[in-house]
């Protein structure tokens, strides 16, 4: 019996990857950013997640904020 072969097929696309394509998109078009600033905004894209550093805020987190606002759910 001879063995059969599935077609690969390309991974489906959600609404996050169009998203981002939106987003690039809106970026690459923005007037007020430079061809250097359009080029080092794609290069980080590509970083690795180890190479990204964490964003340190001020006050307390926003998950804490949201709870205080909506109030505490049974």
């Amino acid at each position: 019996m001879p063995k059969r072969t599935q077609r690969k097929c390309k991974a489906a696309r959600g609404p996050w990857d169009e998203m981002f394509d939106q987003m690039i998109a809106e970026m690459m078009a923005d007037p007020r950013l430079t061809d250097e600033e359009k080029a080092q905004l794609l290069a980080d894209l590509e970083k690795p997640d180890s190479e990204w550093e964490p964003i340190k805020i001020k006050g307390e987190p926003l998950s804490e904020t949201i709870i205080k606002m909506r109030g505490l759910r049974p």
